[in-house]
């Protein structure tokens, strides 16, 4: 029987595009380009795993592009602002909250975002717990990250759904029990959610 509700939150409970951040931003295609493929691929999910700060991501992308400082640090500095809430999702949490359920965040982020989002939306206060990957070093599908949420908050797997957009999170969430949604279409997670959770 499941008790808990656990998201992620890109894609499930906010949104961040990459690509059209980085447009609005330059609009520069070739720039667009060149930024997403220094930033947006291997480096990004160290940052979210809390390896690097905000001024050690611009030193690297400074070894890649020494002409763009201006630009990196502009980058660096609104990223955050672009990670937006997808209200209708955000307003399950209390909804099932008053259902009896539980809910968990377990998500891939760096510390700016963190702040950011606690400052602008209600949700990280919400919600009954969270593991945010930069607090631990850890980041998804790693399943250290699954079993420091389950051992902090004393979950079972087997009581748990997890959501996500991302199919290898999903896949590890699976080996270790969770039920899951993976959530290709964020617009879908009411239909989902009242779906696998079978009711009426």
């Amino acid at each position: 029987m499941v008790k808990n509700i656990i998201f992620d939150i890109g894609n499930v409970l906010a949104t961040f595009k990459p690509k059209d951040f980085l447009m609005d931003l330059f609009k520069d295609p070739t720039l667009v380009d060149q930024f997403f493929e220094v930033f947006f691929t291997k480096l990004w999910h160290e940052y979210d795993q809390g390896l690097y700060t905000k001024e050690q991501m611009v030193q690297k992308g400074l070894q890649k592009m020494p002409d763009q400082k201006e630009k990196i640090n502009k980058m660096m500095d609104v990223w955050t602002s672009y990670v937006v809430g997808i209200q209708e999702n955000l307003d399950l949490i209390q909804i099932y909250q008053k259902k009896g359920y539980k809910v968990f965040i377990l998500s891939n982020l760096p510390e700016d975002s963190y702040i950011y989002l606690k400052e602008h939306y209600d949700f990280i206060d919400q919600v009954d717990g969270g593991i945010y990957s930069y607090q631990l070093k850890l980041i998804k599908p790693d399943v250290k990250i699954f079993e420091a949420l389950l051992e902090k908050y004393g979950l079972n797997a087997n009581e748990c759904i997890f959501i996500d957009d991302t199919e290898v999170n999903i896949r590890a969430a699976e080996k270790l029990g969770f039920y899951t949604i993976w959530l290709k279409d964020h617009t879908q997670l009411a239909t989902l959610l009242k779906e696998n959770l079978n009711e009426v």
